[in-house]
């Protein structure tokens, strides 16, 4: 049997094919943000066709009360969770309830304390997708009141990191351990948990591809790190046993659960309707959103499409928008029209308003230009003072299906005065009509990013692939993590086999990002390309001085919307570090405040 004091745990405890589609669905209604955030995918996973759920994330809705519930244990291990659970909530913006009549109030987790199944959790939404079948979601077997409440509390942690969708640290591709697989075999064979050679593989031998794993290094001090005895490994090496949550783990889960609304939205059909035969799919679906702040018009809406799914041979005819809008509410709306059944898709988009009032943005519609390539030159209102960042996403799209679904939307001769948008298709496709959107901002701004990536970065176009991931690095590092919009700009797929894809991220920083442009089922995948922005956040300007939360301190430079430079006598104390954009002149320029005790402390870069 595995040691009293080792922590092994299974997080896929059970059947993971079971109900995968069901699966997918309960976590984008939960969060549709589940659909641009990608998961770890295992080396074994990468050989063979993927499946949906495989790449799906699993978090809870940020601010959520997660309802727990118990369907054993006796009063003394119920309250050991009850006391360790909640310190991830310290961290996450999210609730722990925990119930006694489940009758009257449903559990989203389940937690078992059988001494003969091993301690495990199902990731995230999982959780509350078979506690609603009245399936446990988590077993505590090791909750005994022998061992150290240090170990205990460090178990519960662990399992709970799960439950909030975390994976385990140690199975990035880095942790490159000597195991001594026989002994595993026999310690973890017997009880209390009685896995099979299978199960110990996937668990502890497999890992995660070097591009698909959520973030590059190995945290040593992780409470989501596995604990092993020295007889495990041939070099007899053993990882510490983890204690308490580190700093990585609470910079991870507050990315995650943020306290306050993302300027970046979800919105993925599956929320609505998870269409069993293309006979009962709808044309139009819909979902009302309200907004993080007061818009004007539903121009300043940036949109994107970042899912398709279709059955094969299938004109594409798909269009996302924001519609019926007013000032704080709108409808996200996906929509398909004619014979052109869809089995999903996604949207994300992001509002811009008065926050980046230097960023330029339009429409392109090619509905009346003709031929293949359908190309405009676009002037911009404001010209800027050099060539700026200029992306291009796919907002709607009628292409058709009889050969292969080829189509690209591009910038291109970029000017400080304007810039040629194209939109084309090549070879046999034909292309009816594409909206797409574009984005111009300033090169040197350090509160937004902008690029691309696509599949063909990293592979030859003749040699389709289905999970395709890459490392993007910000020009800038930012003060805070952005959110981070996504949307095709390029498709190439086998019309022969189901158009499946989908652009997500994984643990965005200051720093940088994980992009991953991914199919699955039997979808083959030539081309595919995204666009990315990521918008870090209003600057703070001269109309803020009249906000309460400040005192006096020592005089600082400020910015004001007519950009000329002013003295003032008070600063945000709430605020660690302040960026403020500012100009002198047509000479625009970083200052970066740091504030120690009320003391600002000013750098120029």
């Amino acid at each position: 049997m595995a040691p009293a004091f080792s922590r092994v745990c299974f997080y896929n405890y059970q059947n993971g094919a079971e109900d995968q589609s069901e699966r997918v669905q309960y976590s984008l209604k939960e969060n549709p943000e589940n659909g641009s955030i990608t998961v770890p995918l295992r080396i074994e996973d990468s050989d063979s066709p993927l499946d949906l759920d495989l790449i799906s994330s699993k978090l809870w809705r940020p601010g959520r009360e997660l309802k727990i519930g118990f369907l054993s244990g006796t009063e003394w291990q119920r309250d050991q969770v009850k006391k360790y659970a909640t310190h991830w909530t310290l961290y996450a913006n999210i609730r722990f309830t925990f119930v006694t009549d489940m009758a009257s109030f449903p559990p989203d987790v389940l937690v078992d304390f059988d001494a003969s199944k091993g301690t495990w959790s199902y990731l995230g939404t999982d959780c509350g997708y078979w506690s609603s079948q009245g399936r446990p979601s988590v077993n505590l077997a090791w909750i005994i009141d022998r061992r150290p409440q240090a170990e205990l509390r460090a178990d519960i942690l662990h399992q709970f990191g799960h439950v909030l969708g975390r994976v385990h640290e140690d199975e990035k591709p880095q942790a490159l351990f000597p195991w001594n697989t026989d002994q595993i075999y026999r310690d973890l064979g017997g009880p209390p948990t009685c896995w099979d050679r299978s199960q110990v593989d996937r668990c502890y031998f497999a890992r995660f591809l070097l591009k698909t794993v959520q973030g590059t290094q190995i945290d040593p001090s992780s409470i989501m790190r596995n604990y092993y005895p020295s007889t495990w490994t041939w070099n007899e090496g053993r990882t510490i046993f983890n204690l308490d949550l580190s700093e990585h783990d609470k910079e991870y889960i507050r990315y995650y659960y943020p306290s306050q609304g993302n300027l970046a939205r979800n919105f993925n059909t599956m929320e609505i309707d998870r269409p069993e035969k293309v006979e009962t799919i709808q044309k139009h679906h819909e979902k009302k959103q309200c907004f993080n702040q007061t818009q004007s018009e539903s121009s300043n809406i940036i949109t994107g499409i970042n899912w398709v799914s279709f059955r094969p041979h299938n004109r594409i005819r798909l269009d996302a928008n924001i519609v019926e809008h007013d000032q704080k509410k709108g409808t996200a709306s996906i929509r398909v029209w004619s014979e052109s059944p869809m089995y999903s898709a996604g949207m994300n988009w992001f509002e811009m308003g008065s926050r980046f009032p230097f960023v330029q943005h339009g429409v392109f519609n090619c509905h009346d230009l003709q031929g293949k390539g359908k190309s405009k030159t676009i002037t911009f209102s404001t010209p800027f003072s050099e060539p700026p960042r200029v992306v291009c996403l796919i907002k709607s799209l009628d292409l058709d299906g009889e050969n292969n679904w080829r189509f690209r939307a591009s910038p291109t001769r970029i000017t400080a005065k304007g810039f040629k948008v194209s939109a084309e298709a090549w070879h046999n496709s034909t292309l009816y009509e594409a909206n797409v959107v574009w984005v111009a901002h300033p090169a040197d701004r350090s509160n937004v990013a902008s690029g691309g990536v696509a599949a063909t970065d990293t592979r030859p176009w003749w040699k389709p692939q289905q999970n395709n991931s890459f490392e993007v690095t910000f020009d800038k590092p930012f003060l805070k993590v952005p959110r981070v919009v996504l949307g095709f700009h390029t498709f190439d797929y086998d019309s022969g086999k189901c158009l499946n894809s989908r652009a997500s991220v994984s643990l965005v920083t200051q720093t940088g990002f994980h992009c991953h442009i991914q199919a699955w089922g039997d979808s083959i995948m030539h081309r595919a390309g995204v666009s990315y922005l990521a918008p870090a956040g209003r600057l703070i300007s001269g109309n803020d001085v009249h906000y309460p939360a400040f005192v006096p301190c020592k005089d600082a430079c400020w910015s004001v919307n007519d950009g000329v430079l002013k003295t003032i006598s008070q600063a945000f104390v709430n605020l660690r570090i302040l960026n403020l954009h500012m100009r002198w002149g047509k000479v625009w320029f970083d200052i970066w405040v740091y504030i120690d005790r009320c003391v600002p402390k000013i750098e120029t870069r």
